[in-house]
């Protein structure tokens, strides 16, 4: 019976556009997080869990900086393996023509991404940070960019979780 339930779980979190690998936001008991949660919005959807959040572009420490890069060095070949050119054409809601050629994703590597703040959380101990992985077929005058946003808990010196999704603007 734990099985059928067990699978039940798992077929419901597939539907919510979970993945099973490396995604789910769990704590180990001595409050780090065990797995990063990598996930995807539909181009342009406000960011949940910071949409309240102030504006602010004060950037890391450098023992900070130096941590996030090293989280997102470990993690990028799970963030790699993530962004599949199916998975960007289906978070794609404008320029869908020029998408349908879309056929490979060329990311770069970690240490070449430059990371700028966008916000924080009211404490300021949890920054959203944003890049551009690359840019994307759209028409003109729209420009379209892929992106990864990390919230990073600077308490805890950890990555909580990565966010890829589409940016455009005119």
């Amino acid at each position: 019976m734990k099985v059928f339930a067990l699978i039940a779980l798992c077929i419901s979190l597939c539907f919510l556009g979970f993945s099973l690998v490396n995604e789910a936001p769990l704590e180990g008991g001595s409050g780090g997080y065990v797995f990063t949660r990598i996930w995807s919005l539909p181009e342009m959807d406000e960011i949940p869990q910071t949409k309240d959040w102030k504006e602010n572009h004060s950037r890391l420490t450098s023992r900070e900086e130096e941590v996030f890069r090293k989280e997102w060095e470990a993690k990028y070949p799970d963030v790699k393996e993530y962004i599949t050119a199916e998975r960007v054409r289906d978070l794609s809601r404008w320029s869908r023509e020029a998408m349908v050629y879309y056929q490979e994703v060329n990311l770069p590597e970690p240490e070449r991404l430059f990371w700028l703040p966008v916000c924080r959380d009211e404490t300021g101990s949890r920054v959203l940070l944003s890049t551009t992985l690359e840019p994307l077929p759209g028409e003109r005058p729209l420009h379209r960019d892929l992106k990864a946003f990390v919230l990073f808990d600077t308490n805890k010196l950890k990555i909580v979780w990565i966010l890829v999704t589409i940016r455009s603007e005119i």
